[in-house]
């Protein structure tokens, strides 16, 4: 058992992709298994990224929910907080299946 402050929604599907003549085509990301509880900390947190609507921020999470197979068709993850609130949607850089502890690190970040 964990202590859950917050709950991941697993992603998958194409971002990105492109037509005959090299237009892009964004494609909707489809959400699979519904929302996950799970226990986030914030790695990074600060003012010196990348300008994004408006302002520069940078984030990262490292998530821990109870051990499970992450499907390999899955890119981008959605963190909630505990009220359901959207923290925001991030590239899943890392999967760690920790045997001992019986659950699962995912690395987050922008």
């Amino acid at each position: 058992m964990i202590y859950t402050n917050g709950f991941i929604e697993l992603l998958e599907g194409e971002e990105l992709s492109f037509d005959e003549i090299g237009s892009p085509i964004v494609r909707e990301l489809r959400a699979i298994g519904g929302r996950i509880p799970a226990m986030y900390q914030a790695v990074t947190d600060d003012k010196r990224g990348k300008f994004t609507d408006g302002t520069f921020q940078r984030q990262a999470y490292e998530v821990h929910i109870t051990k499970r197979a992450i499907p390999s068709e899955v890119k981008r993850v959605r963190l909630y907080n505990q009220g359901g609130e959207l923290l925001g949607e991030f590239p899943l850089q890392t999967i760690k299946q920790g045997f001992l502890t019986n659950r699962t690190a995912l690395s987050l970040g922008a």
